[in-house]
């Protein structure tokens, strides 16, 4: 059975099943990188239920004003912002006309000031940034534009740890922290090898000035599908972190009843750790797709020009991950159910799945959608970044409906 996406002409992929639930939509998904130019097949079914997307409006490239949209973020509050992360600016915008509010932030080190915007979430109404490179929290009422505090992290509670993303957790905001698992070690080729990652997490208070973080998750995820370069001269004592492709590494989420979702990009494979600690986990309805050796030197090339600029020796021979990338991007919608962005043969297809692991819907992306950029969605509207052929970027709202 040949694969195929959920529009266009997916419509001849899709086959009616009657069972005792009665009637019932099937969708084979192909884990496939569209991105990469591959294609595969599958024969694995799964039943699911087609929702459809209705364009709402769309924010034109001279609307946005924007050199590059990284994501967007739909608030509580009736906002929707978008975050320029090379001019480090935010755009405020009516989430339901897309008429503008304000912009604010810029280049610099001062309050309000960004080196770099690495993620937002919304805590509550406020809009918190996070700025990985210095370290640091900044908070806004975005309705008026006014700054609420700037403040540095406390990575006391983390050895070796750095804010890496912000994740939405119902009305509270989690930092999550990759931090080093371990001490470095001799590796097969003589030289240094960096033990993978493990990734923390902090919830973010607020008072009247300032956030801060309380309380923490370990993750206790054994990561399986990010390698670590191996620096051939031990002298340097350089430590190159290398996820297999660009976009690989685990995805994490986390509900608002606190438990922690973990996605493996590559296998499908999804981890709940629960308050209690207990941990219980699922797979997604698709299958593994093996990486082609072409496709694995291909993104490997640029890894092994670091090594010129470093003056560190890398060893060329680093294991090539068994699967190509299935899962893109991790959300949750507040009401218990995930999101998961799934790579299908030709484009994206974006599952609806309860924590129980039952998968009750999926819609097909846009075939527009910039790849690079994250989306949002909040109760039924889905909020994307298009790119037009010619490169400008643009905001679509969607509606979700059955």
């Amino acid at each position: 059975m040949r694969c195929l996406n959920v529009s266009g002409r997916v419509r001849s992929a899709l086959r009616l099943q009657t069972g005792a639930c009665g009637l019932a939509i099937a969708v084979a998904f192909c884990p496939v990188m569209q991105a990469y130019g591959q294609g595969a097949t599958s024969s694995r079914v799964r039943p699911l239920h087609v929702m459809n997307l209705t364009k709402v409006y769309e924010i034109d490239a001279d609307q946005l004003d924007a050199n590059r949209v990284s994501a967007v973020s739909a608030g509580p509050n009736g906002v929707l912002v978008s975050i320029d992360s090379k001019d480090l600016i935010v755009s405020a915008f009516n989430s339901q006309t897309g008429a503008r509010i304000g912009r604010f932030g810029r280049k610099g080190q001062g309050p309000g000031e960004f080196s770099e915007i690495t993620a937002a979430a919304w805590l509550h109404d406020t809009l918190v940034v996070l700025d990985g490179t210095t370290m640091r929290l900044t908070l806004y009422s975005v309705r008026d534009g006014r700054l609420l505090g700037t403040t540095p992290i406390d990575r006391g509670m983390f050895e070796r740890a750095f804010p890496i993303e912000l994740i939405q957790a119902g009305s509270d905001v989690y930092v999550g922290f990759v931090q080093r698992s371990g001490s470095s070690r001799k590796g097969a080729f003589g030289g240094i090898r960096a033990p993978a990652p493990a990734f923390r997490f902090a919830r973010v208070a607020a008072n009247s000035i300032a956030p801060f973080l309380v309380g923490a998750i370990d993750s206790l995820e054994p990561i399986e599908d990010v390698a670590a370069v191996e620096c051939i001269d031990a002298s340097k004592n350089i430590h190159l972190f290398h996820p297999p492709f660009p976009d690989l590494g685990p995805l994490h989420t986390i509900t608002s009843d606190g438990r922690l979702v973990t996605a493996l990009r590559d296998s499908g494979v999804i981890s709940v750790l629960l308050p209690d600690r207990t941990r219980e986990r699922f797979s997604l309805p698709v299958d593994p797709v093996l990486t082609p050796r072409p496709l694995w030197e291909l993104q490997m090339a640029p890894y092994r020009k670091v090594a010129d600029k470093v003056s560190v020796t890398c060893s060329p021979v680093v294991e090539m991950p068994r699967f190509l990338p299935t899962v893109r991007q991790l959300q949750n919608d507040g009401n218990g159910r995930l999101l998961l962005q799934l790579s299908s043969a030709t484009g994206f297809i974006v599952a609806v799945v309860e924590m129980s692991g039952k998968v009750t819907g999926a819609f097909s992306m846009p075939v527009d959608i910039d790849q690079k950029a994250k989306w949002s969605m909040r109760g039924n509207m889905l909020y994307i970044v298009a790119k037009n052929t010619d490169g400008l970027q643009r905001v679509i709202a969607y509606r979700v409906g059955n």
